[in-house]
């Protein structure tokens, strides 16, 4: 059964992702390994960034900041700008920027790119899966 065509959606964005456990083993710059096998469609990469702050609080001495910033994965844009895919050591998203078109084309497009990054990363286990739609 194909699904309905929505010509004006209120949907501004979709986005499935799935995070994921990867061999210990996993470099950020495995990731890279992606770009190859989408170049044809994503234009444009940006590195992502982790970053966390603590305040340490101890009675009679001044509160201690500490902050950190890691790399953890790349954002893929599309040539368009209305497809993103994000490859991180923990996981996987695939979004669709409005118009948003159909549900079997969101699905169909983020499992060819899940596959892609499967194939790359070799995850061992899947931990969350979620799709969501911002109105």
């Amino acid at each position: 059964m194909v699904g309905q065509h929505y010509s004006r959606a209120p949907i501004t964005e979709a986005v499935i992702e799935a995070r994921v456990t990867l061999p210990e083993d996993t470099s950020v710059t495995k990731l890279l390994e992606i770009e190859p096998a989408i170049r044809n469609r994503f234009v444009t990469q940006e590195a992502m960034f982790q970053i966390a702050g603590s305040i340490e609080l101890r009675p009679g001495i001044e509160p201690q900041a500490v902050t950190s910033h890691t790399q953890h994965g790349y954002r893929f844009i599309s040539d368009d700008k209305r497809n993103v895919i994000q490859a991180r050591l923990d996981g996987f998203a695939f979004s669709v920027l409005a118009p948003y078109d159909c549900w079997e084309t969101f699905r169909n497009d983020a499992r060819q790119y899940w596959n892609v990054y499967c194939r790359i990363c070799h995850p061992l286990n899947i931990t969350r899966v979620a799709v969501r739609y911002i109105n």
